[in-house]
C-alpha cells in the first residue's frame, strides 16, 4: 500500500512537497505571494502561549513548547506524563522511505502484539519485508 507524504514526517518544513509546504496541520501554498508573512503568522500566533493552551484545552493537542504545559485547564497530570515520557523519549531517524517503512511496520506489529506471533517472528519478517520491496532507507537527517 503506497500512501502520500505524512505531513509530521517531511525533513524540510519549508521546503517540501509538491504544491504546498507542510507544518503540523497547516499548509502555506508554495505560489503564495505572502509566504513569509505566512510564516511570521505561524510563528507568532500558531506557536503563541495562548493558542497551544487553547489548542490543548479544547482539542487535547498536546503543546509544542514545554513552558506552555503550565496552566493547562485541563487533564494536567495526564499531559505531565506525556511531557515527560516525550522528554525520556529516543529520537527516530527520519529515512526517504519512511512511510513505506511504517507500513511495513504496521502490517506485522498487530500480530506481535495480540500474540499471533513472536516478536522475533515480528522482526524478521519486517526484516524481511524491507529487503523484498527494497524500502529506500537514506538518512535525511545528517
Amino acid at each position: 500500500m503506497k500512501r502520500t507524504p505524512r505531513q509530521f514526517h517531511c525533513p524540510e518544513p519549508w521546503t517540501t512537497g509538491p504544491l504546498s509546504t507542510p507544518i503540523p496541520s497547516i499548509y502555506v501554498p508554495k505560489a503564495s505571494p505572502n509566504q513569509d508573512l505566512a510564516k511570521q503568522f505561524i510563528q507568532e500566533q500558531i506557536f503563541s502561549k495562548w493558542f497551544q493552551q487553547w489548542s490543548y484545552n479544547r482539542y487535547g493537542k498536546l503543546p509544542v513548547i514545554t513552558e506552555f504545559y503550565e496552566d493547562l485547564g485541563w487533564y494536567v497530570d495526564e499531559a505531565a506524563m506525556m511531557l515527560k515520557m516525550a522528554e525520556n523519549g529516543v529520537y527516530m531517524p527520519k529515512y526517504r522511505g519512511s512511510e513505506e517503512l511504517l507500513d511495513i511496520f504496521l502490517e506485522h506489529i498487530h500480530g506481535v502484539l495480540l500474540g499471533l506471533k513472536s516478536p522475533a517472528e515480528g522482526l524478521a519478517a519486517i526484516r524481511k519485508d524491507i529487503e523484498t520491496r527494497k524500502v529506500d532507507l537514506t538518512r535525511l537527517d545528517i
